[in-house]
């Protein structure tokens, strides 16, 4: 009798670029592993650049990223968004208001992570800065920007979904009051290449994000 053969479970490569919140997708994670335990996800975190490059070569079978434009190489869909928040350190000044305008923030130097950027509130910034040197500082990452802000060195801006990790360094969150500032996540596809299980994967998503 030939020995029996046992099939190995089916890969999805998953790359997601720097700085993306990952509440939702963990939910998406629990769904695929009550409906497709056979699959595993291969979890690639990359830069914006690598992501596309690695969909476009077959390296990755679904992508998700902040920062992709119109690409005729690839389909690009909104999945989910959230808000940006303003976060101060526990002595500020600040912490008396229930929320706070961009110019309230630009009293002191504003803390952000790029990985986080968000295109309006970038411009937004920077207009009202004026140019200020100083005003708008660029740090490596989320904990970096909550080491800096819990230290007293400026205020910051970052998702909402990140406030859970806000409260061990005595950081309080604020909304921005002058503006609807979002991240937007979105879900990234080599327009010429697609597999059962990437579309089986990517309609978890869907569900997932059409319930929020």
């Amino acid at each position: 009798m030939s020995p029996s053969v046992t099939s190995q479970p089916t890969a999805l490569n998953l790359a997601i670029a720097h700085g993306l919140p990952c509440q939702r997708l963990s939910q998406v994670f629990a769904l695929q592993r009550e409906q497709a335990p056979e699959v595993a996800v291969k979890v690639h975190e990359v830069s914006s650049g690598e992501l596309r490059a690695g969909l476009q070569a077959g390296w990755y079978d679904v992508g998700l990223s902040l920062t992709m434009g119109a690409d005729l190489d690839f389909s690009c869909e909104p999945l989910w968004r959230e808000r940006m928040v303003a976060v101060l350190p526990a002595e500020s000044p600040l912490i008396v208001q229930a929320d706070l305008s961009l110019d309230d923030l630009l009293q002191f130097s504003v803390l952000r992570w790029p990985a986080e950027a968000c295109d309006g509130l970038e411009e937004r910034l920077s207009a009202l800065s004026g140019g200020r040197r100083d005003a708008i500082q660029d740090v490596t990452s989320f904990d970096m920007l909550a080491l800096q802000v819990a230290a007293g060195y400026g205020v910051g801006v970052t998702a909402e979904s990140r406030s859970d990790r806000l409260a061990g360094w005595g950081i309080t969150m604020r909304p921005i009051s002058d503006g609807f500032y979002e991240l937007v996540t979105s879900l990234v596809l080599a327009a010429s290449r697609s597999s059962p299980v990437a579309e089986q994967f990517v309609q978890r998503m869907r569900r997932i994000a059409a319930n929020h």
